[in-house]
């Protein structure tokens, strides 16, 4: 019967216990390093997930159209809700208003143009 071999660690010297550790490939990894799910992220991990800027995610928060807490002065997101109100289409109607607001942009610049050119032929410019 083969018996399974633990490291052998002397003990810290403050006395305090070492946390059992696990052997990858001859190294000592702690139990607690494992890579788990995050379940709280910061404005910068959430605007990479739906991708805006760290300020915008901050914004949005504070007033209320994205799902966050303020702690302490600090923002946090949970990841489940996050995920909901993907799935609840509100990147779709966030994404529409852009798309009006750059279609507003866009009027404003052809009338703008519209405007220079009329300038341009009455020889005031």
């Amino acid at each position: 019967m083969q018996t399974e071999t633990r490291p052998h660690f002397p003990p810290p010297a403050d006395g305090r216990r070492r946390r059992e550790s696990v052997r990858f490939d001859d190294s000592p990894i702690p139990l607690s390093v494992a890579p788990r799910p995050k379940l709280r992220l910061s404005p910068r991990e959430a605007g990479d997930i739906i991708g805006c800027s760290e300020d915008q995610v901050r914004k949005d928060v504070r007033a209320g159209a994205m799902p966050g807490h303020q702690v302490g002065g600090r923002t946090v997101i949970y990841r489940q809700e996050l995920e909901e109100w993907q799935r609840g289409g509100a990147l779709q109607a966030r994404a529409e208003r852009a798309r009006v607001h750059v279609d507003r942009l866009i009027e404003a610049a052809d009338q703008l143009a519209s405007e220079l050119r009329a300038l341009k032929e009455k020889g005031g410019w």
